[in-house]
């Protein structure tokens, strides 16, 4: 069996190896010593109290020391700035949102903070020349000029704080608190000043939170009055919607005159010829010269032979009625050299037209939505519209467009943005003004509008009776015209524009024609 002591000294160090070894012997020499007398101990209850005092004079007698263990020396390091602050300190532009009393300040607290004597403080000099500069009377009148120019532009926070960064830099002496309040309440809204006066704040902290507040309650009541009246709105009476057939067609013979190809109209890709005036249809075609099937009236050479019914009745005047009516969609709406480009006139159209301010009436009447007007109502509004009196009204501000004339030069036509509002979507509101690119045509006596852009406008649309066909890089035909509110400079006025659609290659927004430039004395 082997030693303990041999075993505690490889399992500990050297050092407490040495401090017990002495205590271990020890008590194992008393043990031996009072092996023979254990039993008389336990007999007499007295073996834990003789254990005891065993233990207490081995400790005793053994004398053991523990190695010293090195204290580590002190080490002071001592930094250049003993007790400075790491802080970013603010840069100082010059600036009228800058404050140099707020600068220095901040300055100032930096030092102390720092623990720096003042007899070290060498920036005297620094604040002697920030303040003849940025404190300077000039500066304060710097400083009230840009508050009077501030403007309110609907966000109060925003105004707050723009106002409050150049107030803050002008003391009570420069500025008082009524001068203060005066400045700020006057572009702020009529309500929300008389708000301010009638709560009598008496500091600007006070008329800032009473700005803050107003706007907090202005917004919840608005989104509660958007909320009522949602629940109240009624749709209106639903409309069917017009749908316009594809019927843009490119020229079916060469013989026909080519409308010019303006920059207006997109160039479109011919397509094959349909209708009456297709080569594949000509034995359907009459002549209304010789009364005979087979070719044009234009492309005949015989003698007049009017057509006569049984009844004896002459219908010569329908058939030159419906000749015009050819020769005149052949004309381009915006043929430059025809100071009077020929009206279509339909013979079938036998009702008198309504007076202009009794069609505009007769538009806005809602039994009246499923009503076909005619062309001739739709031309005489456009034409009969007076010349209004220009003398006590100044010229709108419309921009000069100069055009390059060389054969090289690619520009397009002068383009003008025009306001146009559509028909009410409800009782008592309008619908949005939307913005439209918007040209000016001498020759093109009537407007025209693209479908698309009338629908997005929430325009009025109405159809008309019989198509109206329309000559201008190509022929189209448009089935309804629509009624809108425009505004251009200062001139509000309500007219009517027949729709042209996607696919007739119109590739603005709005056309107004001569009628209506005759009417303000336009001269694009």
């Amino acid at each position: 069996m082997s030693d303990p002591l041999e075993n505690l000294a490889s399992t500990v160090t050297a050092n407490a190896y040495a401090a017990l070894a002495p205590i271990l012997t020890s008590l194992a020499q008393c043990l031996n010593e009072n092996e023979n007398a254990l039993a008389a101990l336990q007999a007499e209850g007295s073996y834990v109290e003789h254990i005891s005092n065993a233990l207490q004079c081995s400790l005793s007698n053994a004398s053991f020391q523990l190695p010293a263990v090195p204290t580590p020396s002190a080490t002071t390091t001592t930094s250049a700035c003993p007790h400075s602050l790491r802080v970013d300190l603010p840069k100082f532009h010059g600036t009228l949102k800058e404050s140099v009393w707020a600068f220095l300040s901040i300055i100032q607290d930096h030092l102390e903070a720092s623990h720096i004597p003042k007899d070290d403080w060498a920036w005297d000099e620094l604040v002697k020349e920030l303040k003849a500069q940025y404190d300077s009377p000039t500066h304060a009148d710097e400083i009230r000029g840009a508050l009077h120019k501030i403007q309110f532009c609907s966000n109060v926070s925003d105004y707050i704080l723009h106002f409050q960064n150049l107030e803050m830099q002008l003391d009570d002496k420069e500025m008082t608190f009524g001068d203060r309040r005066h400045y700020f309440s006057r572009p702020l809204p009529p309500d929300l000043g008389f708000h301010i006066s009638n709560l009598n704040p008496h500091t600007m902290s006070d008329v800032y939170n009473i700005s803050r507040n107003w706007a907090h309650h202005k917004r919840f009541a608005q989104a509660g009055h958007k909320t009522d009246r949602a629940g109240e709105q009624r749709p209106a009476k639903p409309v069917p919607p017009i749908t316009f057939p594809s019927s843009s067609t490119a020229p079916s013979s060469t013989a026909m005159p080519v409308p010019m190809d303006l920059d207006s109209f997109e160039p479109q890709a011919k397509q094959p010829p349909t209708g009456p005036r297709s080569c594949l249809d000509m034995t359907k075609v009459r002549c209304y010269n010789c009364n005979k099937m087979g070719h044009y009236s234009k492309n005949c050479h015989l003698p007049r032979n009017p057509p006569h019914n049984p009844n004896g009745n002459n219908t010569s005047l329908n058939g030159q009625a419906k000749r015009n009516y050819l020769r005149s969609a052949s004309q381009s709406m915006f043929h430059f050299g025809d100071p009077q480009p020929i009206r279509p006139h339909r013979a079938c159209d036998a009702a008198q037209p309504y007076p202009p301010q009794t069609l505009l009436q007769e538009l806005d009447k809602e039994s009246h939505r499923h009503i076909r007007f005619t062309q001739k109502d739709v031309d005489k509004f456009l034409e009969s519209c007076e010349p209004a009196k220009l003398n006590d009204r100044p010229l709108p501000p419309l921009d000069l467009h100069l055009l390059n004339l060389d054969d090289e030069a690619s520009e397009g036509l002068p383009v003008y943005h025009t306001s146009v509002q559509g028909r009410c979507k409800f009782l008592g509101r309008k619908s949005k003004p939307v913005l439209m690119e918007t040209i000016l045509d001498t020759a093109a006596p009537d407007n025209y509008v693209r479908c698309s852009v009338a629908e997005a406008a929430h325009m009025d649309i109405f159809r008309l009776r019989v198509p109206k066909d329309v000559a201008g890089a190509g022929y189209t035909t448009t089935v309804a015209f629509a009624k809108f509110t425009l505004q251009i400079g200062d001139i509000k006025d309500t007219t009517l524009a027949y729709i042209l659609e996607e696919d007739s290659g119109f590739r603005y927004d709005l056309l107004l024609g001569r009628n209506w430039m005759k009417r303000y004395q336009f001269k694009p």
